[in-house]
């Protein structure tokens, strides 16, 4: 049974809120601010994803709780978005049936727009989860010395960050068809990378779970990162599978991870602003989901009425795009038939019990 540590619980909800500012106007009307942010935002997903990672179930009961975790809620609202677009919108089913199944960043931008584009997060994670269970369950990784778990890490990541457009607009011929492929399926060129992180945030779990801040590395994380955002081209950016400068990069993404555990430490000695960002946490697949959707119907409808209050106007828009998913999540909560698409069945829970 895993135990909620705040510190952790609320670095994961300041991740999403982070997740939430890159797809809004703030990454127009502030873009070094904003683009700084991408070197560690998608890492700490990844990285705060590993920490309570376990391979103690048995496979049959992992897989079923990470496709109802991650793969349930992203085909339950895809095919929703799908079926509505084919009936008012005269969409085609078929292709983008096809697209819903690519499940990467570019197949789902083909589907309504770029709303959705963040779930390929979910289907890339329940990647992650499956080839770093067989990486430790039947590889036998964790039994390694340590040194050599480290060496390997680095090996892997090294490798994945070289290639990691390897499988990015890339043409080929399927049936006699040319076709252009940016990723592959589930963005699972993209695991060397992002598996890295997961299994750097397992092996660090009990040190993260005991984290507190040091104000001399946190003043070296933060110089680091300035340094870093001034003075390379260092940028991170998985779904595009870009990955510049990776020494410097790499740096950023370690900065950034430590601030925001530092910070996530100082937010927990108040009381207010912690139950604040632990609740905006535990709604974090629906913020992944929604946010962008509501967003954007919610920043286009204000800007038209009060075209001159721009900076008004995404402040706002930001906060809708949060509490309506809160207010979504409260709303399937309570209901059993929508919560049979979106959360885990009795089985599955059953089974998170047992172990």
């Amino acid at each position: 049974m895993n135990i909620r540590i705040d510190h952790i619980d609320i670095a994961k909800g300041i991740s999403i809120i982070l997740v939430a500012i890159h797809h809004s106007k703030f990454k127009v009307l502030f873009p070094s601010i904003v683009e700084s942010m991408s070197l560690f935002r998608m890492p700490l997903f990844f990285f705060l994803s590993g920490i309570f990672f376990s391979v103690l179930q048995e496979p049959k009961f992992f897989l079923l709780k990470k496709t109802e975790a991650l793969l349930k809620p992203y085909f339950s609202v895809l095919l929703t978005v799908v079926c509505i677009s084919v009936l008012f919108y005269q969409g085609d089913f078929s292709n983008q049936l096809i697209n819903i199944f690519i499940g990467n960043g570019r197949s789902i931008a083909q589907i309504d727009i770029y709303w959705w584009v963040p779930m390929w997060f979910l289907t890339h994670l329940f990647a992650v989860f499956c080839s770093t269970y067989i990486l430790f369950k039947y590889l036998k990784f964790d039994s390694l010395p340590q040194i050599s778990k480290w060496v390997g890490i680095a090996i892997v990541f090294a490798i994945g960050v070289n290639q990691i457009a390897i499988a990015w607009n890339v043409k080929t011929e399927i049936f006699n068809q040319e076709l252009t492929m940016y990723g592959l399926p589930f963005s699972v060129d993209l695991l060397l990378v992002t598996t890295s992180y997961f299994i750097v945030g397992y092996l660090l779990k009990k040190q993260i779970q005991n984290f507190k801040p040091n104000f001399y590395w946190l003043l070296a994380a933060i110089t680091s990162l300035i340094i870093v955002v001034l003075f390379t081209e260092a940028k991170i950016s998985l779904n595009h599978r870009v990955y510049n400068e990776p020494f410097f990069a790499t740096l950023g993404a370690i900065s950034g991870i430590y601030i925001i555990l530092s910070l996530s430490c100082f937010i927990s000695s108040f009381n207010i602003i912690k139950k604040i960002i632990l609740y905006i946490g535990s709604a974090s697949l629906y913020i992944l989901i929604f946010h962008g959707f509501v967003y954007f119907r919610t920043y286009n409808f204000l800007i038209n009425h009060s075209p001159e209050n721009i900076l008004l106007v995404a402040v706002i828009s930001l906060g809708f795009a949060i509490i309506i998913p809160l207010g979504i999540k409260w709303l399937v909560d309570k209901n059993r038939i929508i919560s049979l698409f979106l959360h885990p069945t009795s089985l599955v829970k059953k089974s998170n019990k047992s172990n």
